[in-house]
Formats: C-alpha cells, sequence, structure tokens
C-alpha cells in the first residue's frame, strides 16, 4: 500500500551526540508511493532532542505542498508525535521534507553572543523514527533503517584511500593506518599515492599504491590528508579527481581553533574524519559536514615489536634511558623537544642520577630549520656528552620501533598534538610516557597509564608554520616533568603503570576495534548512497 521511493539529505550525528536518531542536512527528503484506493491518515514520528545548545530549534514536516508542521522538544530526550493527515493525501507519490531550523541569517543571531563551543544546530534534534500509518519508514537502530528491505551486509561500493603512502612523516603514517585498518574487511579498499615534491627524507613502501587514479566514479574515496593539498591535487591530475560517489577528508589540526581561511576545504568533502575528541573540537563547530572521531589503529607489530638492542644505537646499557623524537618539519615549537631536554638537565643536577640515567634525542630532517637545530644542539650542550646520544637521521619503520623499545621512558612535553601516535606506540610497549596532559594524546592517557604533565594554556605570538598569532597551545611544567623523572627513578619504573598502559591502549587502538568502527561507518555511508 506504502512503498518508500528514495531519501536524502540525512546523516549520522556527529561524534560525542547521543546515537538516537538521523541529524538532517538543513533540509532532508523521503518519497513515498502511496498505492491507489489507500488514503494517508496518519504520520507518527519519534525526535530526540540531544541538547539545550539551540533553545529555539525546531523540525518542521511538510507533505507535498501542504502547510508545514512545525515542532519543538523543550527537554532533553525522545518525544512521540502523531500528525492526522487530511483527507486529500491520496495516491502517488508523496515528498515528505523536514528542515531543522534556525537556518540562514537567523542561525547566526539565535547563537548571539557566539560560542564556538555548542553543538551543531543539525545535532540538537534527531528523527529516530517515523511510520505512516502503521507502515515502517525509518527506525533508526533497526537493521535496515529505511524500509527499502535491502541489507547493509548486501551492499558493496569500492573504497580507496588516497595519501602519502611512500613517505615518512605523520600524514603518511595515519594514511598507513586507516588502509591496515580495512585492508582485512570485506570491503574492496584499494590505495593510491598522490603526488609528492616535498623535501622529507625517507621512504616506505609497505603499502603496494597505485601511482595513478581511475576513472571509477561508483568509489567512496578517503583524501588521507588536510585540505591545503587538494590544490595540488587537482593541479596534478585534474577535476575528475573528485568524481565519485562519496568524499571523505580524513585530517588532523593541532590547535584548539580552526582557522576561518580553511573553510573553503569543507567544499571538498561530503565528510570529515579526524583522530581525536580535540581536533573534533577544532573542526565540528565550523563544519557544515558530519564530522567523526576515526581513532588511530596500533600498528600490529606493536604487539611484538623488535627486541631491545642498545648497542646498535649506542645506547649505553645497565642505565633508565629517556626518549624524545621529532621531526622539525613538524615544526620545533609545537613538538617542544628543548622543555624535555632542559627537565632532564634539571633532573641531572642531583649527582645521585648522573650515572644512572641517559637521554636520547631522535630527530629528523635537520635542513628544514637549521637555527632550529642549532637552537637543539646548544640546549643539549647543557647536559655532560655522556648522558645524551643524539641521533639525527631518518630510520626505517622497524628501526624506529626498536630504538623506542630499547628506552624506558618517552617525554613529549608538547605544546599540541592532534592526536600523538609515537604516545600511544610507546604505552603500548610498556614504556612510561611523561607528555603534556593537552590536545589529542589525552584521548588515551590519563594519571592511571601514564605520566601526565601539568601545563598552563598561552598565547602564540608569532606564526610558527601554520599555527598563527592569537591561537592557543600549552606550554608544559619543567618543574612537574623533573619530578616524575624522579618518581620513575627512584621506583624503578612503576610496574601498574607500564602495564596499564599495555592494556588499556590495546583495548582503545587495536586495529580489530578500529576497523570495527570505519567499517560501520563506510556501510552506513553504502547504505545510504
Amino acid at each position: 500500500m506504502i512503498r518508500l521511493l528514495t531519501h536524502s539529505g540525512f546523516t549520522e550525528p556527529s561524534s560525542g551526540v547521543q546515537l538516537e536518531g538521523l541529524a538532517i542536512r538543513g533540509s532532508a527528503k523521503i518519497k513515498v508511493q502511496v498505492q491507489e484506493g489507500y488514503v494517508l491518515k496518519k504520520l507518527s514520528a519519534s525526535l530526540y532532542r540531544t541538547s539545550k545548545d539551540w533553545p529555539n530549534a525546531h523540525i518542521q514536516i511538510q507533505l507535498n505542498d501542504l502547510v508545514p508542521y512545525r515542532l519543538r522538544i523543550e527537554d532533553i530526550g525522545q518525544k512521540e508525535i502523531s500528525i492526522d493527515l487530511p483527507s486529500k493525501m491520496h495516491a502517488g507519490d508523496i515528498e515528505i521534507t523536514f528542515s531543522i531550523f534556525p537556518q540562514g541569517i537567523f542561525k547566526f543571531f539565535n547563537n548571539f553572543p557566539f560560542t564556538k563551543w555548542k553543538s551543531l544546530v543539525r545535532d540538537s534534534i534527531l528523527l529516530k523514527k517515523l511510520y505512516l500509518d502503521e507502515t515502517k519508514i525509518l527506525n533508526y537502530h533497526d537493521r535496515n533503517r529505511f524500509a527499502y528491505g535491502s541489507s547493509l551486509q548486501q551492499i558493496e561500493i569500492p573504497v580507496r584511500i588516497l595519501g602519502f603512502f611512500g613517505q615518512t612523516f605523520g600524514l603518511a603514517e595515519a594514511a598507513r593506518r586507516t588502509y591496515a585498518s580495512l585492508e582485512k574487511t570485506g570491503l574492496l579498499v584499494k590505495a593510491t599515492q598522490i603526488p609528492y615534491s616535498g623535501k622529507h627524507h625517507g621512504s616506505d613502501n609497505t603499502v603496494k599504491a597505485d601511482k595513478k587514479i581511475p576513472t571509477n566514479p561508483d568509489e567512496i574515496r578517503i583524501f588521507h590528508f588536510n585540505g591545503d593539498h587538494f590544490d595540488k591535487l587537482i593541479s596534478d591530475w585534474g577535476e575528475s579527481v573528485l568524481e565519485c560517489r562519496y568524499r571523505i577528508g580524513f585530517w588532523h589540526w593541532e590547535l584548539p581553533e580552526f582557522p576561518d581561511d580553511y573553510l573553503s576545504w569543507f567544499d571538498m568533502v561530503d565528510e570529515i574524519w579526524v583522530p581525536s575528541r580535540f581536533v573534533f573540537d577544532a573542526i565540528a563547530p565550523k563544519s557544515p559536514k558530519p564530522v567523526q572521531i576515526i581513532p588511530l589503529a596500533l600498528d600490529v607489530t606493536i604487539l611484538k615489536p623488535p627486541p631491545p638492542d642498545r648497542e646498535k644505537f649506542n645506547i649505553p646499557k645497565g642505565k633508565i634511558v629517556f626518549l624524545i623524537t621529532f621531526d622539525f618539519y613538524s615544526i620545533m615549537e609545537r613538538k617542544n623537544p628543548i622543555s624535555g631536554i632542559k627537565a632532564f638537565s634539571k633532573f641531572l643536577e642531583k649527582n645521585e642520577y648522573k650515572n644512572e640515567a641517559h637521554l636520547v634525542v631522535k630527530v629528523s630532517n635537520d635542513h628544514a630549520d637549521p637555527a632550529g637545530y642549532k637552537f637543539l644542539q646548544k640546549a643539549l650542550s647543557l647536559i655532560d656528552s655522556e648522558n645524551f646520544s643524539l641521533i639525527n637521521r631518518v630510520l626505517s619503520r622497524i628501526d624506529m620501533l626498536q630504538l623506542m623499545n630499547s628506552c624506558d621512558s618517552l617525554v613529549s612535553l608538547h605544546s599540541s598534538e592532534g592526536f600523538g601516535l609515537h604516545i600511544a606506540e610507546a604505552m603500548a610497549m610498556g614504556k612510561a610516557v611523561i607528555a603534556t596532559n593537552w590536545s589529542g594524546n589525552t584521548d588515551f592517557m590519563n594519571s592511571t597509564n601514564s605520566y601526565p604533565v601539568e601545563f598552563e594554556l598561552f598565547e602564540i605570538e608569532e606564526q610558527q608554520g601554520p599555527y598563527r598569532e592569537g591561537n592557543h597551545w600549552a606550554k608544559a611544567s619543567e618543574g612537574n616533568a623533573v619530578g616524575i623523572m624522579k618518581q620513575i627513578f627512584n621506583s624503578t619504573l612503576n610496574q601498574s603503570t607500564v602495564e596499564m598502559a599495555k592494556t588499556s591502549i590495546n583495548e582503545m587502538l587495536s586495529q580489530k576495534k578500529v576497523r570495527t568502527k570505519i567499517e560501520q561507518r563506510l556501510k552506513w555511508i553504502m547504505y545510504n548512497l
């Protein structure tokens, strides 16, 4: 009697919102066909209010050209509504339009004074169920949400990840992690190496990626790089690189506010994935597109890393070894190795530690910042040469893991991290992690599994790479870090802390868990496409 024909404009709520219904991208439409001789009598729906950030938010429902119904929900939670339809709703095609308000200029004034931490308007009221008479059209928690009768398991659309698979920096490793997570699913997944002309040293060939992108408009494409690289990609490969069924941008950003200059990035994609709550809080308030938190999975080699080999890296045996590692292309002021070096220098002021502790500083791509490298060397001159080792070269992935496994503690007094993959890896190896208690790493770090360092936020006074003045990042307490080093040294590593680190991080960031999260999201996208 009633048959669902099409639907559009619905999206999963952004991460952090109660998963109790579908959000609406401004307006959404459902088209049904009513059999000859049947007269519709009632529309029933369940709506769910997620927060009171937008007190005047409401949904408008319109059937064909009838006068629209405006529905408000005052309290957080579910509300059942029933609309008696006029007798003229006879056979034929009926289009039901759902609109979320406020919109446009009214949305701006409704949100005055502007507070960037508010949840998105589209996520404030969700559509959970929709029935026409007794016929199900939508039930969010059913396996087949929309009543087409098809199964999520039966739908397969090719997935292609585009990224810097052949390089050795952070964004490249992130792309490899997502590919590795999806490779063992039943989905059709391909990798494509995008054009790269940078000056990073080192290469990686663990992923066999295509060198060109085939013409396939049916693909879902995950663009595993920030939006600023789209211009070069389109210049090299043409606009056709964007011609696909659905475009996902996997972005990293390391400051609490996403620049307005980057708002054009949103035009390139249908959805954004981010690796942490910190990046989500920066991007989601400004995003007109869905934003999902998809963490980076641990490499399976972390579970069985290469054995320690201090002799290979000229690290003295029998000492507690602290490790600081960073790439000069990641901006020294953000990675902030100098504070870690200063903290270790102060730690050695007590003579009893001098013969028992050692610092390894692993850097790469010093050509990117010659002045910064000289500053680093000056900071190291405060420490006696027998108390530190400087490794200045690109290591292979296996060698880098072996170096980390040859040390006892990782020190990261960073100003900001979008995720902090090296921190997660050190924890997975059972290392004592000393890191700033702020930004992306706080998703998986806490006082039971690591050693969070106190900090103060301060304003960036001078632009550092893409990080502009006026924004904020953290200044870790060197004194607190020194106290933690002493604590680690005197207790000869707290085994309960490092064991908790291994357990918690492997549970949270296991490849299986992240794979399931990605696969479920992609199947939901496929289903709606």
